[in-house]
């Protein structure tokens, strides 16, 4: 069984939001339909009715083709205007797919077709067309997109439990960016007494069955604020793929995944270094779809934490999957 990228990246991909790591590999769940679609790049003042992408608009096209280049496409979508067909351009040449033309004039036609063929596609539309078509597939596309604003960036999941829509901003935008100190949602005292009791914690609050809701506030409790999940992959071009996202994030991406397909993850082993308040663990994970014996996916999770003096935070979560070039390590295999 050919297993697929890091364990809490598992709900990304049937959400079609591993977003720099979606690879082939993640088959979806059946009937899941996963739709990218973004306004066309930044445009040059040139005086015409279709202008070509500025400077700017072919850097923006450029970063989205590689982060789309593993994603799986099985189809690319453009209006017939310039500025959509060169924002798609670097994808199709990256993935090897040839744009379809669609006709911005007839979205509720275009919408059902979407749904109807299922797979992977990629939209490009403009700044009036995008939301329309999110909400017609069913999402919700947040009010219209400003005249000035190219960083909007829809994935829309319709699966037989319902369709999710999540939002994320072009890799790269988001780099660095300050994050509010925000207040948590109390902790139970006993999630966070210990490492041990964190960690059990972690790995408990995203597994369960088919239909169980997980409980969000808890898996937000464990973390500081400011805190980043981070999925790490090595692209089939060698190229390292990451992206550092919120708690927020990684929940509205994981949420209705890991309700519709059913997953459980489990530690194996640990390796776990303090120094004072700090601490860095190793946690060797598995983890299985509901009824399939045979592990989905092995990884190690690389967990930071802090102590307050009152309790364990986790300040950080980077993971990478097991693959045939990079097995776990036997160090990583043995007992806590």
């Amino acid at each position: 069984m050919k297993k697929v990228s890091g364990i809490l990246l598992l709900a990304l991909f049937a959400a079609g939001l591993s977003w720099p790591l979606t690879a082939r590999a993640h088959a979806q769940a059946p009937g899941t339909t996963v739709i990218y679609l973004v306004r066309h790049a930044e445009t040059a003042d040139d005086g015409t009715r279709d202008p070509a992408l500025s400077a700017e608009g072919r850097d923006r096209a450029t970063r989205l083709a590689r982060v789309l280049a593993t994603a799986g496409l099985d189809a690319i979508h453009t209006t017939a205007y310039r500025r959509t067909r060169e924002t798609a351009a670097p994808v199709a040449a990256a993935t090897g797919l040839t744009a379809r033309e669609y006709d911005p004039r007839a979205l509720e036609a275009f919408a059902r077709r979407l749904l109807g063929e299922g797979g992977r596609h990629l939209v490009v539309g403009h700044s009036n067309t995008t939301p329309e078509l999110v909400d017609l597939l069913g999402g919700a596309s947040g009010g219209a997109i400003g005249e000035d604003e190219y960083g909007r960036v829809y994935v829309i999941t319709a699966a037989p439990g319902g369709v999710h829509t999540a939002r994320l901003g072009y890799p790269g935008e988001d780099a660095g960016a300050a994050v509010a100190a925000t207040e948590r949602p109390a902790a139970d005292p006993a999630d966070v007494a210990s490492i041990d009791a964190i960690l059990t914690a972690l790995y408990d609050v995203i597994s369960g069955p088919v239909g169980q809701p997980r409980d969000w506030d808890r898996l937000r409790s464990l973390f500081l604020p400011t805190a980043r999940m981070i999925p790490v992959q090595r692209a089939p071009d060698g190229s390292v793929r990451y992206r550092a996202l919120t708690v927020d994030e990684y929940i509205e991406a994981s949420g209705p995944t890991l309700i519709q397909v059913g997953f459980r993850e489990r530690e194996i082993a640990r390796r776990v270094e303090e120094f004072g308040d700090v601490a860095h663990v190793f946690s060797t994970y598995e983890g299985h779809r509901e009824g399939v014996a045979e592990p989905l996916v092995r990884g190690l999770n690389s967990i930071q934490l802090i102590n307050d003096g009152e309790r364990w935070w986790v300040s950080s979560l980077a993971w990478s999957p097991e693959r045939p070039d990079l097995p776990v390590p036997p160090k990583y295999e043995g007992g806590q």
